[in-house]
């Protein structure tokens, strides 16, 4: 699993998540994890922005006690969430790939690399 946050100036680090052994971060992404390597390391850098709210409590607690204001977010359809469609683009990107990516550590690479070129227009 991969995690990503954009801004219309800027995209945050990838962050990979995996349960493979010496393949990314290792174990299951438990809210703890979530928000120990995601939020508090990703998401309060941003913290002026406004972040879609996160439907775990635990997650929306941490959000509040950090000072994160979360936008209204009343329909959950992942056509209107935009990352959802750079992660489609990203998608087509590496499985274009010649050979395709196999293993989990060249598919880490891969998702790397072609996120690496995606200009931020296109973001």
């Amino acid at each position: 699993m991969f995690w990503s946050g954009m801004l219309a100036d800027s995209k945050t680090n990838l962050v990979c998540v995996s349960r493979a052994r010496d393949a990314c971060r290792q174990g299951s992404l438990t809210d703890h994890r979530y928000i120990t390597e995601i939020l508090k390391e990703r998401v309060v850098p941003y913290s002026l922005y406004n972040a879609r709210t996160h439907t775990a409590m635990i997650m929306r607690d941490f959000l509040q006690e950090v000072g994160i204001s979360v936008m209204q977010w009343l329909v959950r359809s992942p056509d209107l969430d935009l990352i959802e469609h750079l992660w489609g683009h990203l998608t087509c990107k590496v499985w274009s790939h010649d050979p395709a990516p196999i293993p989990l550590r060249e598919l880490k690479d891969a998702v790397i690399e072609k996120r690496d070129t995606i200009p931020q227009e296109e973001i």
